[in-house]
């Protein structure tokens, strides 16, 4: 029999009056493992299936098989739902640079106190994530009128949603995984904080893009309303990936259409790069390492972001530092931890990155994870995420400690090639007192920062 790992965690979809929040959690249990993750890859091999790999379906065995509830879906019925969950898919689908396929294998089989083909009672949702976790189904849940979701997170906690892996093999796969939906944001009662229909097929591409193995990613970090705000119709909102934390209210790239309802060039990007197909003839890679002010000392953590010097704000890919190597390496000082199952302990990955891009000369810039995006709305493998210790930078060819932010240098790619060494050092971090510390990498309140990443990651509606 294979050996086989079930982490622990779900990703959820959560609404409030003001805001809305689609977490991403591993099935099973609320508490337990997170994977290592960043812009790009949901989990990655390290102690569990291959070192420093992501972990991805296997397109040659055929699509990827799903089963859906037989309920409802608030208004919808089941058909149209699961016409919903077909069209949704095909977003991904239709992606030409890569090799993924999605196949609906009939309704939920039966399993345990699951025996009626609607999962409408805690037991029976048990049920179905159990044989999830058992490698058995990969289940579309509808919960028509959101009581499932009342139970499971309290009235008022406003989860629209949660997608996530359910089982892995040793060989880096994932064998089955879970979405669910809550039809209480579709039912025509505004209390609800109702989503339009096309806000709703948002949170299905995005909820999709988490069950197969992608996590979040941060570009246009503007169009935040906290950060200033974009415009709608703007370069900034077709630049906004479907993957960003948060889904912004009252932003459109056209009329009714909201950004996240279509793939941006990122969620393009790393879509292909993990399910690739012909990617060396329509993408190459911008790799380096980000430095503290020593030139030395690797950081972990910090978002880079690559952006095409004649489209800076639509055609733009980003990762975060050190996105293969483990947020939890465990430690043995204070009591025995060995740390999570997932991301590399190859110390060469620490602060590492590879952007996926088209052809093209672009600019690379380093930024902080926002500070906001911890626990469900997470970016990269640590949370809460590490403050970038010194100005937003890009990376140019006088890269030092006191060079000027602002000055940039052009990284031309071409389809097929890899352009290293693009290293950056961040201006002016403390020194480091020894190889194991560095002063700045954590910050009062933030000491467990090391010791694992939180277990959701989220999806946020602000307005």
């Amino acid at each position: 029999m294979r050996a086989r790992h079930h982490p622990s965690g779900r990703r959820l979809w959560i609404a409030g009056s003001s805001l809305l929040v689609l977490a991403a959690m591993l099935i099973g249990i609320l508490v337990g493992e997170r994977p290592a993750a960043a812009g790009g890859p949901l989990v990655v091999g390290g102690r569990f299936g291959p070192s420093g790999v992501p972990f991805t379906f296997d397109t040659s065995l055929g699509e990827v098989q799903y089963r859906t509830d037989g309920g409802g879906l608030g208004l919808l019925s089941n058909t149209t739902a699961n016409s919903r969950v077909a069209s949704m898919f095909q977003v991904w689908e239709d992606v030409p640079t890569a090799s993924i396929g999605f196949n609906r294998a009939g309704p939920i089989m039966n399993t345990g106190a699951f025996t009626d083909g609607n999962v409408s009672t805690m037991a029976e949702l048990n049920a179905v994530e159990g044989s999830c976790s058992a490698g058995t189904q990969s289940p579309i849940i509808y919960d028509k009128d959101g009581s499932l979701f009342e139970e499971l997170f309290g009235p008022g906690s406003g989860v629209i949603g949660f997608a996530s892996v359910c089982e892995l093999s040793p060989a880096g796969r994932i064998l089955t995984s879970v979405a669910a939906l809550n039809g209480a944001f579709r039912d025509d009662l505004p209390a609800n904080d109702e989503l339009t229909d096309n806000e709703f097929d948002a949170v299905f591409i995005h909820e999709f893009g988490h069950l197969f193995g992608m996590d979040h990613s941060q570009i246009n970090l503007n169009c935040l309303s906290s950060q200033g705000g974009c415009v709608s119709g703007s370069d900034d909102a077709f630049g906004l990936p479907t993957m960003f934390p948060f889904l912004i209210q009252n932003l459109t790239e056209s009329p009714e259409v909201h950004p996240a309802r279509t793939l941006s060039q990122d969620d393009i990007a790393w879509v292909s790069r993990l399910y690739p197909q012909n990617f060396s003839s329509s993408f190459g890679v911008i790799s380096g390492t980000v430095l503290f002010s020593d030139g030395v000392t690797h950081a972990q953590g910090v978002n880079i972001v690559a952006r095409e010097v004649g489209s800076p704000r639509r055609t733009t890919v980003s990762v975060v530092s050190g996105y293969l190597f483990t947020g939890n390496p465990g430690q043995s000082v204070t009591g025995t931890n060995n740390g999570s199952s997932f991301g590399s302990r190859d110390p060469l990955l620490i602060g590492t990155f590879d952007i996926p891009v088209p052809p093209g000369t672009y600019t690379v810039e380093v930024e902080s994870v926002f500070s906001e995006f911890t626990l469900g709305s997470s970016v990269g493998p640590l949370d809460p995420p590490m403050a970038s210790p010194g100005a937003n930078e890009f990376w140019d060819l006088g890269e030092s400690p006191v060079d000027l932010a602002a000055t940039s240098s052009p990284v031309s790619v071409s389809a097929g090639a890899t352009v290293t060494s693009i290293n950056i050092i961040l201006n002016g971090t403390p020194p480091r007192f020894d190889q194991f510390e560095s002063a700045g990498l954590s910050l009062p309140g933030q000491v467990l920062s090391w010791l694992g990443k939180g277990m959701a990651a989220a999806y946020r509606l602000v307005g």
